[in-house]
C-alpha cells in the first residue's frame, strides 16, 4: 500500500487548497435534448451546528476554486444536501477495524 501510494502521490491531496485545474480538462454529461430536471429543492433544515461545518466547507471549496457561484437561471438541476459524520473522524480506524 505505501508503495502504491509513493508511486501515485502526485494524485492525492491532504488539503482542498491542493486540487488544482488541469489544463484541457473537460467534464461533460450526456443530457438528452429538452430533458428537465428538479430544480426545486426539498431539503431537510441543517441543525446550527450542521450548517456552520457545510457554510465552511463551501467557503473552502469557494477559495480553492472547486466550485464557483453562478446565477440562479443557469442552475439546471438540484439535489438535497446530506451531512453523515464518518464514523473513524478524528481518531482512524484500528488495525483489527481495517482488516475487517
Amino acid at each position: 500500500m505505501r508503495d502504491l501510494i509513493e508511486e501515485y502521490a502526485n494524485c492525492l491531496t491532504l488539503s482542498m487548497s491542493e486540487v488544482h485545474h488541469i489544463p484541457g480538462a473537460v467534464h461533460k454529461i450526456n443530457i438528452p435534448e429538452g430533458k428537465t430536471f428538479n430544480t426545486k429543492v426539498h431539503q431537510r433544515p441543517l441543525t446550527p451546528l450542521q450548517r456552520t461545518y457545510f457554510n465552511g466547507v463551501l467557503d473552502q471549496m469557494l477559495e480553492a476554486g472547486i466550485i464557483i457561484p453562478i446565477a440562479v437561471d443557469k442552475v439546471k438541476c438540484v439535489s438535497p444536501t446530506t451531512l453523515a459524520q464518518k464514523a473513524h473522524q478524528g481518531r482512524g480506524l484500528t488495525l483489527n477495524e481495517l482488516k475487517h
